[in-house]
């Protein structure tokens, strides 16, 4: 959706600041400021200092899915891919699939570079030879799970996909076992929150594995690699590390598909939420399986019990349930119903109590809501109908008498 210059100067304001962002306006015409704006932009982009190149790439970006302007279509090729076509260009701010989203030279195969770029990226490590560093260990492995979910075929994310190989299944498996047995003596410590970094990141593990567990059993690739995911999951249970996405995993490839909702049900209701993300892995893997199975898989009774959750616990889970709406699986009829009915009913809890001024339950609406608009989202892009419990529980949404959640719909 196109912009106003007005609009577009506001979101670029934010990332060059108000007094740069003076020096592009030349009054005579907005085609003329627009042409300012791209050419501050590609000067930044050609800078050699990270922060600054970044700075251009954040505002070409802006400009390009809002204003996109073809006659610097060639400039922006040449200033961020040079002469390289067999390597992604190097940006701390975002993951790499963005580059679909720019120019980019005809000849780049991006499903070939993703995958040189999952072989090659190694996980940065706390444990040295001479002690325990405070680093971006966590940040690295959470980046690596996120680039590999977004460029897997189980993400709806548009962007080309990263077919799972043997090679590329056993180096990122090595990868992650070597990696545990390297790092599992931080486990001993917790001066600097060294114990719970290490738990945190080795629970990401725990999901990439059971992300490629699920990819490998799509690509009948499961016999080769089995027994390194069984090695894993060996050495994380050591390091008393729950697995239980990959259990979840195992249950799905013995098609005990009931007791795997089963377990991940039972798990919501704990109420451990440092495990909510491994269990929502899980059962994204058995959608992603169970799409077009004629076996009966239903979350009816789960949907139905949300509403009953405190809702320190419920306003978390909406925030797991969003990218898990996003699955064909769900944009089913009798989903739409179940699903539908269970936010209905949580809307009209959430909204009565935020009205009285408790926050948590405003956050709750506000994260329902969310839900529900990419839940919206995913029913339209699947080409399924809406049903009526559908229409009518968007429209209850709609009324909604808070501005950043009515603002949610205008995107």
């Amino acid at each position: 959706m196109l912009c106003s210059i007005a609009s577009l100067t506001i979101i670029l304001s934010a990332t060059w600041g108000i007094g740069r962002l003076s020096l592009l306006f030349v009054p005579p015409t907005e085609r003329r400021r627009n042409g300012d704006f791209y050419e501050k932009a590609l000067c930044m982009g050609s800078s050699e200092n990270i922060s600054e190149r970044d700075n251009g790439l954040a505002c070409l970006l802006v400009l390009w899915n809002n204003k996109p302007l073809e006659k610097y279509q060639d400039d922006i090729v040449t200033v961020f891919w040079k002469n390289d076509r067999d390597a992604l260009p190097v940006t701390e701010l975002y993951y790499s699939f963005i580059w679909e989203r720019l120019p980019h030279p005809e000849s780049v195969e991006f499903s070939k570079l993703y995958s040189t770029y999952l072989m090659k990226t190694k996980y940065v490590e706390s444990v040295t030879p001479i002690g325990h560093e405070v680093n971006n260990s966590y940040a690295s492995v959470r980046d690596y799970f996120s680039f590999f979910y977004s460029t897997s075929e189980i993400s709806v994310r548009e962007c080309n996909k990263v077919i799972l190989n043997k090679e590329l299944a056993n180096t990122i498996l090595t990868r992650s076992y070597d990696f545990i047995i390297h790092e599992k003596s931080l486990l001993e410590h917790n001066l600097m929150g060294e114990k719970e970094d290490c738990e945190n990141k080795f629970l990401v593990i725990e999901e990439l594995v059971a992300l490629v567990y699920c990819e490998a059993i799509k690509n009948q690739l499961i016999t080769e690699i089995y027994p390194l995911i069984k090695k894993i999951k060996i050495a994380l249970s050591d390091c008393q590390i729950s697995t239980i996405a990959i259990d979840m995993l195992e249950m799905v490839e013995k098609n005990e598909v009931e007791e795997c909702v089963d377990l991940f049900e039972s798990i919501i209701l704990t109420k451990n939420k440092k495990l909510y993300s491994s269990a929502f892995t899980g059962i994204q893997c058995l959608v992603f399986m169970k799409e077009n199975c004629d076996q009966d898989v239903s979350f009816e009774k789960f949907f139905s019990s949300i509403k009953y959750l405190d809702i320190e616990y419920s306003k978390t889970l909406w925030i797991h349930l969003t990218p898990l709406l996003r699955q064909p699986f769900f944009a089913k009829e009798e989903a739409q119903k179940y699903i539908t009915l269970s936010v209905s009913k949580c809307i009209d809890i959430y909204e009565k109590l935020a009205n009285q001024g408790e926050r948590y339950y405003l956050d709750g609406l506000y994260n329902c809501v969310d839900a529900l608009h990419q839940y919206y989202k995913n029913v339209k892009r699947t080409g399924m109908n809406e049903t009526d419990e559908l229409k009518q529980c968007i429209e209850k949404a709609k009324k909604i008498k808070n501005y950043e959640i009515a603002n949610i719909w205008s995107c």
